[in-house]
């Protein structure tokens, strides 16, 4: 049986090629799902379950809009959109070296289930192949302070800002609650190489052999990570394939937010939010 026993429960995969020499392991998760009170908040971890959990196929892909090119045609939409995939040697030695990918998209759209990042093929080389999901758009990306960071416009608290359209001026503060961090994208693509880390030698792979990469917002990703203190010996190695350098500031960001909030009619908080 195609039976792997992670941290949080045991795993059930499938034959992905067609002399059954790879097993696909599809939709693990590796945190809990971030909605409802994690939303906005850093991942936490997944629950661990009884019994042989059945991952045969992806998982939910994280809300995007149905017009995107990389819209969720392969797979469902859910909450519980932290999870990876995983194809290795069905009779592989032990100790492979692990390739871990991540998706572009512009941080908006795309996921691991797309059938251009399908692993079969790197295992069948010798690989143990690594795919992920992560949070996109707002939830993701978007600036989320806590709604005591905002304060009147006079205040040293933060800037005044006009959104066109909007009723009054909106005030844009210019840090961020440690609550609510930016980057949630970034911290989720982080616990996965934790679990990673945690879980791999139960697959044929070896935690200190682990490279990382990318494509377009992908390998923005990957360049980001190369230089996280929270990512440090997580990885060894990094390939870029079509990396952006457009970067937002905290400012810029939180002027999105308004704009997002102005757009909606809600209020710049969390909860409005």
């Amino acid at each position: 049986m195609d039976v792997f026993t992670t941290k949080s429960g045991r795993v059930r995969g499938r034959r992905a090629a067609r002399d059954g020499g790879i097993v696909a392991v599809l939709g693990v998760p590796y945190a809990a799902p971030p909605f409802g009170p994690r939303r906005f908040r850093e991942p936490q971890p997944a629950e661990p379950w009884d019994g042989v959990r059945d991952c045969t196929a992806f998982g939910p892909v994280a809300p995007q809009s149905a017009e995107l090119p990389g819209a969720p045609s392969w797979s469902p939409g859910d909450e519980d959109i932290l999870t990876l995939n995983v194809w290795t040697p069905a009779e592989g030695p032990g100790d492979l070296p692990v390739l871990v990918w991540i998706h572009g998209g512009a941080y908006v759209f795309g996921s691991s289930a797309q059938p251009d990042f399908d692993g079969t093929a790197l295992a069948g080389g010798g690989l143990v192949v690594v795919t992920l999901n992560s949070r996109l758009g707002f939830e993701g990306f978007g600036h989320v302070p806590d709604a005591d960071a905002y304060a009147d416009s006079d205040s040293d608290a933060g800037s005044a800002l006009l959104v066109p359209g909007a009723d009054s001026v909106l005030p844009v503060p210019v840090s961020s609650a440690a609550a609510f961090p930016d980057n949630r994208g970034l911290l989720d693509q982080i616990a996965a190489l934790e679990w990673v880390r945690d879980n791999i030698s139960a697959f044929g792979g070896s935690p200190d052999r682990v490279t990382l990469a990318g494509q377009s917002s992908g390998a923005t990703s990957v360049a980001c990570l190369t230089v996280a203190d929270r990512a440090r010996g997580l990885f060894r190695r990094a390939v870029l394939h079509s990396a952006v350098n457009a970067f937002a500031t905290v400012e810029q960001a939180a002027r999105t937010t308004a704009e997002v909030a102005a757009a909606a009619g809600v209020p710049a908080t969390r909860a409005g939010l």
